[in-house]
């Protein structure tokens, strides 16, 4: 992830499931009409003012970009081992 492109976002919306016609569908749509009828249902949270690009820890960063990062682990139902937080190789830190 590139998690400080993220940051002065005052919500960030998380597309949790998507519809067509009232009916959840769990892949990409095969024709062009279908995905023009995608209804996205988000999720709601806070972002951040913070500037975090100096941030180098898990520890460091805003409770909300904190609260952020378990809740994409939480829909993906697979932990965030890396954090990007910048362009870098030297902008990656271990999460825990």
């Amino acid at each position: 992830t590139k998690l400080d492109v993220l940051s002065g976002l005052q919500e960030l919306r998380i597309g949790k499931d998507y519809y067509i016609e009232g009916e959840k569908v769990n892949g990409m749509p095969a024709n062009i009409e279908d995905l023009a009828k995608v209804e996205v249902d988000y999720i709601s949270m806070k972002g951040w003012k913070e500037d975090i690009t100096k941030i180098s820890t898990y520890g460091q960063l805003p409770q909300e970009a904190k609260d952020y990062l378990n809740k994409i682990e939480e829909l993906v139902e697979i932990p965030i081992t890396w954090v990007g937080n910048g362009p870098g190789r030297e902008n990656m830190f271990l999460k825990n």
